[in-house]
């Protein structure tokens, strides 16, 4: 009868050891995961400091482009204002 508890003691240790190392590779493969997602926070993490520089440039290239439009149409209205009056200037010499 010893003999049995003895073999019934010594298997369920051998479960338990196994459970231990399942349990220890499925900790490596958590940390493993965890890892991989540290870096792929990492790496978005400076793509979306990359695109907010890339943004801030855009906005302020946008802003220049806003101005020059704004001095061309400023110019374009004194041409046409000078346009409309040589028309009416050589209509009058005539």
């Amino acid at each position: 009868m010893n003999d049995q508890k003895l073999d019934l003691i010594l298997k369920k240790l051998e479960s338990m050891e196994n459970e231990q190392t399942e349990m220890k590779q499925t900790q490596t493969d958590i940390i493993k995961r965890l890892d991989n997602l540290e870096s792929n926070t990492d790496t978005i993490l400076k793509q979306v400091v990359k695109n907010s520089e890339d943004i801030s440039t855009i906005k302020s290239t946008q802003q220049d482009i806003i101005e020059i439009v704004k001095r061309q149409e400023n110019t374009i209205n004194i041409l046409a204002r000078r346009s409309i009056d040589q028309e009416a200037e050589i209509k009058r010499i005539k």
